[in-house]
């Protein structure tokens, strides 16, 4: 496990740290606090992998996709996910065994439905830093 600790200034260096120690892991979880940061988070890595849409949570859609070039991204929120077999009827399922970038937010709600293999990052903020812990699973 490496950790980071970072300022909103330096969020684009660690989104750009975060992508090259995941390595070719495509499918991410991402957990804290309400507010700890991981939508800002993602926002950065997405705009480092340049997605010209613009980056939102996905809170009431559930599922949010960017297109970068001729890459697709899956910008996932799991809050509202019940039970996670609730995930399949939205076709979570298919969405992780792909090979896109799925970046998922409250991922211990379709925990059952993770891949094998996948990059955790872990948030919490303390004023107007965060600090981050991150894992090849």
């Amino acid at each position: 496990m490496s950790s980071i600790t970072y300022s909103e200034q330096e969020i684009v260096a660690t989104a750009r740290h975060l992508l090259q120690a995941a390595g070719d892991l495509r499918v991410w979880t991402f957990t804290g606090t309400l507010g700890a940061g991981k939508t800002t988070l993602i926002k950065a890595i997405c705009e480092r992998l340049n997605v010209e849409d613009q980056v939102s949570s996905p809170t009431y859609t559930i599922i949010q996709t960017y297109q970068s070039g001729n890459e697709t991204i899956h910008h996932i929120d799991a809050y509202r996910i019940e039970q996670y077999e609730d995930a399949y009827e939205i076709g979570l399922d298919e969405l992780l065994e792909g090979d896109t970038y799925c970046f998922i937010e409250w991922p211990e709600k379709i925990a059952p439905l993770l891949p094998e293999h996948y990059f955790s990052v872990h948030i919490e903020g303390e004023g107007n830093l965060r600090h981050l812990t991150y894992l090849k699973i």
